[in-house]
């Protein structure tokens, strides 16, 4: 696999490169995509086993056919046998004994010789002189019908030859030898000169045969006991000499007795040998068969146990390392079964359990972290709570000391005001004398310049309190000023205040806008007065003037009286606002309870249907909560709302109290119904956690 090297700001990683898919195995990787492993080792098997089941019953097949072949030539030996006595016993001239040939061909029927040994009865019936070649025929026979001609191997191809070949060969010589007489022609001669080589030729090939039988077996124990087939050679060949010699003599060609001797003692010996190198070798065809397929067995049982327990260890392993990502996949850190084999899985596993080390590692680190930040959240909670309390204390204390200097300030207002009115009232006291004055100033004329006098006095007294008015107007809308000033350094907390301390100003100009407009009616008062000094001559003449100036002045005087009193009350309602703002910051902060910000759930039944809520904060007096939907609640509903906090749960009966649906997510917040003790208790707890 080629590794790539990609460059990043956090530093160099090395990321494999995609693995190029061989177009050759792609058939096969297409199957292996589609199994899962234990499927993919059972075809394995599979395709592994059939071969090997193939190839195993083929080598048994070909086995088997050797096995069969050397089992027929035995057979062939069971018929060759009487078949090569009862030959000899026909060729020394007697009349042969078919009984042990018929029973042998009757046992080895699958060599289908019967019509071959009818063939050689009817010649033994008939005393045919050609009844040896009938055997002869019936020894070819057997040997093309059993395999013998086909043997494969030296020795036993050797010995076959000397009795499928060679001696019946030499025999049915030996019988025309016997039945021959003396030769008197050349043709005769030259009939017997062929026997007679016939016999030689046998003779020699039955020496060659077994010198070489001799050279080329494995079990030279077997070939040990054939002198006999030495003597039956030399007879031959003394046999062809004697033939030889006698051509041309008026005598028999010769005594062929030792010939058919020597092949009788002859025939028990080779044919056992030969049996005996046929059950060999197939005994060691057996036994090479029974070998290669028991190690061949063998071998497929141990492949498949091999097998079955690496297809159970693999499925086993990988059921294992599957279950351990999983269960690491869905967060469960505790160990897993993983297997502890030294291959690929046995690596895997020990990669797991390294990745769940750290993985639970780095879950402890971030659980203590996220308690050590749960602490200093708290700790940081209930700082602010303190500053808070310490705030609003330091606002009350503000607000208590400015209410305080306010309400000093306004009740020595309230006096001077006070005293405005008595001198208001003491104007329209002396008006009213003044109009009495005038009324009877006609009776009075003479005491005129001392009225004018005393009401001069009683007009610069009104100036004077005019002036105080205006200073005390001055002074109270220098007060208003400080009041907005506190109001503004007390926030929130000071709104009323600035409102009432607003009132106050206004109050106050109004108060200087009466003490101007007093001023310019004392100023017309003064100039009527010095007029009055003037045309003390014509009072009697402007009585009615002074009259309805006198009426006037009583009707401002009046007005002056109202505006006080209306001021008097006005500074009243200022000085009763003053002190409400003393409790302003209690009435502000409308939480008897502190709120803390939790997680969890609100289990509660609403319209039919249970809803589960997310906690937004919790105090001993209620929660506040949210839902992703509308719910429809309305304020004041009642209900038991059910707690899920911190492992814990608690049912509390609740009322609505505030239910905004106007845009998901939905705030509901509740207010809890006087708890019981144990209830409380818990809350507490759990508030504390």
């Amino acid at each position: 696999m080629s590794v790539v090297r990609v460059s990043r700001s956090d530093g160099d990683l090395s990321v494999p490169a995609p693995t190029v898919t061989p177009w050759a195995l792609r058939p096969a990787l297409w199957l292996n995509d589609r199994l899962r492993t234990s499927a993919r080792l059972v075809t394995l098997l599979v395709l592994l086993l059939v071969p090997g089941l193939l190839s195993s019953w083929s080598f048994a097949s070909a086995m088997n056919g050797q096995i069969n072949f050397g089992r027929l030539e035995l057979a062939g030996m069971d018929v060759l046998e009487p078949a090569l006595s009862a030959m000899t016993a026909s060729a020394a001239g007697q009349k042969a004994d078919l009984t042990a040939v018929t029973a042998a061909v009757e046992r080895n029927g699958d060599l289908k010789l019967t019509d071959a040994l009818a063939t050689v009865q009817k010649a033994v019936d008939a005393d045919d002189p050609q009844t040896p070649q009938a055997f002869a025929d019936l020894v070819t026979a057997i040997g093309n019908n059993s395999n013998l001609i086909l043997d494969p191997d030296l020795d036993s191809f050797y010995l076959m030859d000397m009795q499928i070949v060679q001696l019946p060969k030499a025999l049915v010589a030996a019988a025309a030898v016997g039945r021959a007489p003396a030769a008197k022609t050349v043709a005769e001669s030259a009939e017997l000169a062929v026997v007679a080589g016939q016999l030689s030729s046998a003779g020699t090939a039955i020496d060659i045969d077994l010198a070489t039988a001799h050279k080329n077996t494995a079990s030279p124990a077997v070939l040990s006991d054939l002198p006999a087939l030495t003597t039956a050679a030399a007879a031959y060949q003394q046999l062809a000499q004697d033939v030889t010699g006698s051509l041309g003599r008026p005598t028999a060609a010769g005594d062929t007795g030792g010939v058919t001797r020597a092949s009788q003692a002859a025939l028990r010996p080779v044919a056992q040998a030969l049996s005996e190198l046929l059950r060999i070798r197939i005994a060691r065809l057996e036994r090479h068969r029974d070998l290669s397929l028991g190690i061949t067995t063998t071998g497929f049982l141990l492949a498949v146990y091999f097998g079955s327990a690496t297809w159970w260890r693999t499925r086993s392993d990988v059921g294992a390392a599957v279950a351990a990502v999983a269960a690491i996949a869905a967060g469960r850190l505790e160990p897993q079964p993983l297997p502890q084999g030294r291959d690929e899985f046995g690596d895997i596993a020990r990669s797991l359990t390294t990745a769940r080390t750290t993985l639970a590692e780095q879950a402890e680190e971030l659980t203590l972290a996220q308690a050590d930040r749960e602490v200093r959240l708290q700790s940081e909670f209930e700082r602010q709570q303190t500053s808070e309390r310490q705030f609003r204390a330091r606002a009350q204390s503000v607000v208590d000391e400015s209410a305080t200097t306010v309400i000093s300030e306004l009740t020595a207002l309230i006096s001077e005001v006070e005293a405005v009115r008595r001198a208001a009232g003491a104007i329209e006291e002396r008006l009213g004398a003044a109009e009495t004055v005038t009324r009877t100033v006609v009776q009075r004329a003479a005491d005129a310049d001392q009225g004018v006098f005393a009401l001069g006095g009683s007009l610069r007294e009104v100036a004077g309190m005019t002036q105080l008015i205006s200073t005390v107007a001055a002074q109270t809308k220098l007060l208003a000023l400080n009041a907005t000033i506190e109001a503004a350094r007390a926030g929130t907390a000071g709104r009323g205040f600035s409102v009432v301390a607003d009132e106050v100003k206004a109050l106050a100009a109004t108060t200087a806008e009466s003490t101007v407009q007093i001023g310019s009616t004392l100023a017309s008062l003064e100039n009527d007065a010095a007029n009055v000094g003037v045309a003390i001559t014509s009072v009697g003449e402007n009585i009615a003037t002074l009259d309805e100036a006198t009426t006037s002045l009583i009707e401002v005087v009046n007005r002056q009286y109202a505006l006080a009193t209306r001021l008097d009350s006005t500074l009243a309602g200022a000085i009763t606002r003053v002190q409400e703002m003393s409790t302003l910051t209690a009435k502000l902060e409308r939480r008897n309870f502190e709120r803390r910000p939790v997680t969890g759930t609100a289990t509660f039944g609403t319209a039919g249907t249970v809803v589960v809520a997310d906690l937004i904060d919790l105090s001993l007096g209620g929660a506040r909560c949210s839902s992703a939907r509308p719910l429809g609640l309305r304020a004041g509903e009642q209900m038991t709302v059910e707690l899920a906090v911190g492992g814990r749960r608690l049912s509390l009966p609740a009322r609505v109290v505030r239910a905004r649906d106007s845009a998901p997510p939905t705030e509901i917040g509740f207010e809890f119904a006087p708890l019981e003790q144990a209830d409380e208790a818990q809350l507490t707890d759990v508030l504390r956690s």
